[in-house]
């Protein structure tokens, strides 16, 4: 039987034809034996489908990078974009982005691989020589474990250029899917104060009685009572929502609250620390007024030589929720966000300001303006008469307001012929313990306060208290809104407050109020007549006939009895003041935002026709989708996107300038170095370990290089010389015998 020729694999002809075997081919030689390189001459630079499509995914990798760390640093707000109205859902934005960040990984390893490989190989066949520890480079990257498990290759090619830059690659190979997810992935999150401006509906100046009439009729059945339907529908609709405000205020007064915390903070004789006033706007909008000017009861009461309580609060602009929600300001609200978001508005706007005075007076500092210690006064006989003719026979011809009292200086009363609008109230007469009567007496339309004269019940004091209200309008105080899934809530924000308490406030929300008796904040006569109404559906005004209401009681039982708040109990301004805040968030829905003027320049202090859009400048928190890293310590990833970025742009530079897309066989590819070093003569000396050994520590520094041998590319020492390779023919023969020879050796030895 004939015996097979040897065939040298390496040298089997290419598809070109333009080599042939010097040895003869064979017809049986398998296809696995096909050469992977074909050196005619050393490699040559091409430039074809694999180094074009390689210089595209350079591009690919190098943009998206860039789109990442511009995303990263800048944090971008998606608003509407990533919301159940938007393009995006949440989940969707954020399985894009972990799709591109992938994406962006796997290109940037594969282009440095590519740029490994390239500067490797060239310098292979330059002579240049590279060594076992340069070629593990790539599994630094592809398999990172084999830093710590091969870290002695890390030893010696970790101190090079290449060597360091081939760890940072490994490690941003790492980190980058990581970094992209806490920079760049689309989170929920608040971002900082921004200024804008909103705009809301406005209509009228301040509802007058006749309007308040009107607008609670639109929400009442009609029974055909055009005289009284309308202060009846007001009296019925007060008492609830007043009464309501009134009970959640005096409920939170609890004794048990202080048997649990023998301390509590709103205990306090101190009025900022204590207590603020609340009530709730269409019943899920929780409103917390502000307290305006800082009193102290002690020192106001020993300079007017009597028991002075004066509180004033501004109670936030109701208005405010309804422009949170006009479409032309398109605020991402909490539904848009599948119940997850808030945001919260700080809006500079005008603010009502309520005020209450009470003083404690003697019987006799009251007699001059109690009608019945007037001469020829007409004795009420009955109640019918107290109500009826009452007030109307105080003010018959001949009689005035013009008794002087001791407590003219206090409340600024005047003579009718001096300022009417600051003329003496009239009561029908003294209140007994336990009741209130109130000042329905004014005939000057631009009065201002309503007046309560009440004493307290079981002979508590001998003293009376009488307590002047009134409403004004302040620019000293904005309007906060939250709104969330959680709940809204509404509440006045003064400069009197602690910053502590607002530390994320803007610096341009801040505001000085003045005195509540400034002329900054000018009392509103209009509020007059709908108090009237207030005071007769809460049963305040019963005392004019011994009605003994529940709620009087309650009220003249606050009555301070020494120049100090009490600490356990609200006083009656307090309670009065929660009463009151009702009057102004049912009525002033319409109430222009700004109150010397819309943006056009016209006065907003009438009545409008029709509904129209008044801007007001505002701060804004909107809980949206960003990116950027939430934790200060996120943005460390910074570095991760930055580095990964300025090695594309290295990578993409030496691949489309230097090399000019001309790549030439990356001799570090697992495949063409297996059939490299396959046919590769056995050097002297250059590996000392056995191949089942694997390579020692002293290969791996070892330098090697590849040269072409008979027209064909071999791995040899870069010491070894030229005429120690062999020449054609011969040559490629000792090469063949040399290598059957070594894996003889290796036979024999496993055997």
């Amino acid at each position: 039987m004939a015996v097979e020729q040897d065939e040298n694999p390496f040298l089997r002809p290419s598809q070109d034809g333009r080599s042939a075997s010097i040895l003869g081919g064979s017809t049986n030689s398998s296809s696995s034996m096909l050469p992977l390189v074909y050196t005619q001459g050393l490699l040559k630079p091409q430039r074809n489908a694999y180094s074009i499509s390689l210089l595209v995914t350079s591009l690919y990798s190098t943009l998206c990078s860039a789109l990442f760390f511009v995303v990263a640093l800048l944090q971008p707000k998606y608003g509407h974009v990533i919301s159940s109205r938007g393009r995006f859902s949440p989940s969707s934005a954020a399985l894009l982005t972990a799709f591109i960040a992938k994406t962006i990984e796997l290109s940037f390893v594969m282009v440095f691989l590519a740029f490994i490989g390239q500067v490797l190989s060239r310098r292979a066949i330059q002579q240049k020589g590279i060594s076992l520890a340069s070629v593990a480079m790539r599994s630094w990257i592809l398999q990172p474990g084999t830093l710590f498990s091969q870290w002695y290759s890390v030893r010696f090619a970790g101190l090079s250029v290449l060597g360091v830059l081939s760890l940072v690659t490994a490690i941003l190979s790492l980190l980058y899917t990581t970094a992209a997810g806490a920079l760049v992935q689309p989170q929920l999150r608040l971002p900082p104060w921004e200024q804008q401006k909103l705009a809301g509906e406005v209509q009228s100046d301040f509802s007058n009685a006749l309007k308040a009439n009107q607008t609670c009729l639109t929400e009442w059945p009609d029974v055909g009572d055009t005289q009284w339907g309308g202060s009846t529908c007001l009296a019925v609709k007060w008492s609830s929502l007043c009464g309501r405000n009134f009970v959640g205020y005096m409920s939170k007064w609890d004794d048990g609250a202080a048997r649990t915390n023998p301390n509590p903070s709103w205990m306090s004789d101190r009025l900022e620390d204590r207590l603020p006033i609340f009530a709730a706007l269409n019943d899920n909008i929780t409103v917390t007024t502000s307290w305006l000017g800082q009193y102290d009861v002690k020192s106001e009461s020993e300079k007017a030589g009597r028991i002075i309580n004066n509180v004033t609060i501004a109670v936030p602009h109701r208005g405010v929720p309804a422009a949170a929600r006009n479409t032309q300001n398109n605020l991402l609200q909490p539904e848009d966000l599948h119940d997850s978001g808030s945001y919260t508005i700080q809006a500079s706007v005008a603010s009502f300001a309520l005020n209450v005075l009470c003083v404690n007076a003697k019987k006799e500092e009251l007699a001059p303006i109690v009608y019945e210690t007037w001469p020829n006064a007409v004795v009420m006989k009955n109640t019918s008469m107290a109500v009826n003719f009452w007030p109307i026979q105080a003010f018959t011809d001949g009689t005035n307001a013009n008794n002087q009292t001791e407590l003219d200086g206090v409340f600024g009363w005047k003579n009718e012929t001096e300022d009417h609008s600051r003329a003496r109230p009239v009561f029908l007469k003294f209140p007994k313990a336990g009741n209130t009567l109130a000042n329905h007496t004014s005939i000057f339309d631009d009065r201002a306060e309503a007046y309560l004269l009440g004493k307290a019940p079981d002979d508590t004091t001998q003293d009376y208290f009488l307590c002047s209200m009134k409403a004004g309008i302040t620019t000293s105080c904005t309007t906060r809104y939250n709104a969330s899934s959680g709940g809204q809530s509404l509440e006045a924000i003064c400069d009197q407050q602690d910053d502590h308490k607002h530390d994320d406030d803007h610096e341009d929300n801040q505001s000085t109020a003045p005195s509540p008796s400034s002329t900054d904040a000018p009392a509103v006569s209009g509020w007059r007549a709908m108090a009237f109404d207030l005071l007769n559906s809460m049963s305040l005004n019963n005392g004019v006939f011994d009605g003994d209401a529940s709620t009087a009681r309650i009220l003249t039982q606050l009555q301070l009895t020494e120049p100090a708040l009490n600490k356990t109990l609200p006083s009656p301004a307090e309670a009065l003041l929660s009463i009151m805040t009702c009057t102004v968030l049912d009525l002033t829905q319409d109430f222009p935002f700004q109150v010397s003027g819309n943006e056009s320049g016209n006065e907003t202090d009438v009545g409008l026709e029709r509904n129209q859009l008044q801007h007001f400048d505002a701060s804004i928190r909107v809980a949206q989708y960003m990116s950027g890293g939430e934790k200060q310590y996120q943005k460390a990833f910074l570095v991760v996107l930055a580095l990964t970025l300025l090695i594309n742009l290295f990578i993409l530079g030496y691949l489309a300038i230097v090399l000019r897309v001309r790549l030439i066989t990356d001799l570090c590819e697992p495949l063409v170095l297996f059939i490299l070093g396959y046919h590769s003569f056995p050097g002297k000396g250059l590996f000392e370990g056995l191949p089942q050994e694997g390579p020692q520590k002293s290969d791996l520094k070892e330098q090697w290089i590849v040269k072409r041998v008979g027209g064909q590319l071999v791995v040899v020492g870069r010491g070894e010389a030229d005429e120690g390779l062999g020449m054609e023919g011969g040559g490629r023969e000792r090469f063949g015998m040399g290598m059957r020879r070594k894996r003889g050796v290796m036979g024999e030895e496993r055997e």
